[in-house]
């Protein structure tokens, strides 16, 4: 180790020397960066001041206040009232009676040219004499105080209405009504117990003040436009069906249906099946047969009413196709064999119910027919063959027998018809 001695004692004073000086250092420092922050703050304050601000135009200054007395239609018209002792004629003193007789007295000073009728109304209550007079002395009354306060009595003149000119009617139950609940009544009365002011001479000097401005105009808000739909045809072009039952000739029919753009006409063009059997002597022998028949109608249907129930009328022409067989036998075992295959014009006619719910509008339609089938043409020609021993007389006889049974099937012919149709 090194002897204490090698190392002198510290310099109190050169010590001391050294700390000033870092503190000097530090707070040079410190001032550095809180000068550096403040210069960042200034920089975002002169960006802020950059940025330019529209000033909002201060408010309209609030509108004056009308004059107390305003002329209009040549009376004067006031704020405020002036109140008379219940029953009486005597002016009240309170403050409202004394500022508005105290604003006429300014008014008639201001304007010396200026002559006034002060009229007096009361209300139903009371009979019609002494409304009248309460009314002229409540007026003059007025004029009195006027007069008292300056006015040239010259000037005023007093005059008493009574109840004969209210200024709101009052309601049969409000008129001479002496009960205790009268508060319904209060406010109309009170509308007619008044002092009204008519000028009488120096109008012309009075400035009448200007009709109040329009309110402003609603703004328009926009409103988005409602979607278009487009536009319905009143008798719209329609395809669809129809299916029936027990029609001309037919047991069962379909038919395309449509309607060509009217609303009370629909065409069809269909085909029915029909089926039955029948039989014919002769010459001691029977022949039984059966037939089936495929009938193409065009139809017209005509209907009265434009929807619901209605009306129709059914005209048809098309044609029907018959195919007939018959068979018979003797006792010698022979056979006898029939055929016919024909194809006569059809018109037909039917009368009924129908019932559209949507009119002529896409929907379901129903109709109900009693009507009539008509062939204008006969049957054609017919066939027969034989077999075995059978006597040809027999054939020729049986052959005829059949062609006179299936003339029938040519005859006029009265059908019931049921149809269900959908059209789209």
């Amino acid at each position: 180790m090194f002897p204490s001695r090698m190392f002198p004692p510290p310099d109190l004073g050169l010590l001391a020397l050294v700390l000033a000086a870092g503190g000097s250092w530090a707070c040079s420092f410190s001032a550095q960066a809180t000068g550096s922050v403040d210069s960042g703050a200034n920089a975002h304050a002169n960006a802020a001041s950059a940025v330019q601000v529209q000033e909002q135009p201060p408010p309209p200054p609030p509108a004056a206040p009308p004059p107390p007395i305003q002329l209009k239609q040549g009376r004067l018209e006031y704020r405020g009232v002036i109140n008379f002792e219940y029953d009486r004629a005597a002016l009240r003193d309170d403050a409202e009676t004394t500022r508005t007789l105290a604003e006429f007295r300014k008014f008639l000073q201001a304007h010396p040219e200026v002559s006034l009728e002060i009229e007096g109304h009361t209300d139903s209550r009371g009979s019609e004499e002494y409304n009248l007079d309460l009314s002229e002395r409540r007026a003059a009354s007025v004029r009195d105080w006027l007069v008292d306060n300056g006015i040239d009595g010259a000037r005023l003149s007093a005059v008493g209405k009574g109840e004969g000119d209210p200024q709101v009617p009052e309601p049969p139950a409000c008129r001479d009504a002496e009960q205790e609940n009268v508060a319904a009544c209060e406010e109309t009365w009170a509308e007619n117990r008044r002092v009204v002011f008519e000028v009488t001479e120096g109008e012309e000097t009075i400035e009448e003040p200007p009709p109040p401005p329009p309110p402003p105009l609603p703004v328009a808000i926009p409103v988005a436009p409602a979607p278009v739909e487009p536009p319905v045809s009143e008798c719209p072009w329609l395809f669809g069906g129809h299916l029936g039952a027990l029609g001309p000739r037919s047991l069962v029919t379909v038919a395309a249906v449509t309607q060509p753009g009217v609303c009370w006409l629909e065409l069809g063009l269909g085909m029915g099946y029909g089926a039955g059997r029948y039989s014919a002597s002769a010459f001691g022998l029977t022949a039984h047969g059966h037939y089936s028949s495929f009938t193409i109608p065009l139809r017209a249907t005509v209907w009265f009413m434009e929807r619901g129930h209605s009306l129709v009328l059914d005209l048809g022409v098309g044609v029907t196709h018959f195919r007939l067989k018959a068979t018979a036998a003797n006792v010698y075992e022979g056979s006898y064999a029939y055929t016919r295959n024909t194809t006569p014009f059809l018109t037909t006619l039917g009368l009924g119910y129908g019932w559209r719910p949507e009119g002529p509008q896409p929907g379901y339609r129903f109709t109900a027919l009693l009507g009539g089938a008509f062939y204008p043409t006969t049957m054609g020609g017919s066939h027969s063959e034989t077999q075995g021993p059978f006597a040809p007389a027999g054939a020729d006889q049986l052959e005829n027998a059949l062609d006179e049974r299936t003339e029938d099937f040519t005859d006029a012919a009265v059908f019931l018809e049921a149809a269900l149709g959908l059209l789209f």
